[in-house]
Order: C-alpha cells, then sequence, then structure tokens
C-alpha cells in the first residue's frame, strides 16, 4: 500500500508574503483580539483573505511583522483571533409589508 495515495487529494496551500500595504490595511480592520475580547472569533489571516479576495483558497501568510490590536496593543499574528471591520458583516435590515393590507389606490 502507497503510503503517499491521498496526497492529491488535499488542498494545495500556497505561502504568500504579505506586502505593507495589505499588512496595515489589515491591521486597520481589527477592533479586538482574543486577549482583550472574548468574542473574538476569526483568524487574523481571514482579514487578509478578504482583502486578497482570497475566500475560497487555503494560504499561508508571512507577515512583516505582527500586527498590534487597537484596543489592547498585543501583538498578533496569522492565528490570533480577532473581531475586525469587515465589508461583509451584517446586510442592512429588510422590511416587509404585507400587500394584502395596503390600501388600493382604486
Amino acid at each position: 500500500m502507497d503510503p503517499n495515495r491521498f496526497l492529491t487529494l488535499l488542498p494545495k496551500v500556497e505561502v504568500i508574503a504579505v506586502g505593507e500595504d495589505t499588512f496595515l490595511a489589515a491591521q486597520d480592520r481589527v477592533r479586538s483580539c482574543e486577549l482583550c475580547d472574548s468574542r473574538a472569533i476569526t483568524p487574523f489571516s481571514s482579514v487578509i483573505d478578504e482583502l486578497a479576495d482570497r475566500i475560497e483558497k487555503i494560504a499561508d501568510y508571512l507577515l512583516p511583522e505582527p500586527a498590534k490590536c487597537r484596543n489592547c496593543d498585543s501583538p498578533i499574528i496569522e492565528t490570533t483571533l480577532v473581531c475586525f471591520e469587515s465589508r461583509w458583516e451584517r446586510p442592512p435590515a429588510v422590511y416587509y409589508r404585507d400587500a394584502s393590507r395596503l390600501k388600493k389606490p382604486w
């Protein structure tokens, strides 16, 4: 039995060096980290994924330096859980009206 037979089934992981602009933009989106906010559930790498439009691909990021939490100034690496400002956070509220209750103009 070949021990490498399942390697082709594994996803390919890209290693990406994060540029200064992307790094600073990702750091600016962080509201808080796992050390100062118990609601932090998203890894910092997901913030970079969103900025780079890499939602469905797997990547390992190399940061130029640890990011800093805006709340507590703690260092943040790729796996640190954070709360961040996402462009997909919550859609605006949608209100529905019951059309059968509307007055008809005729």
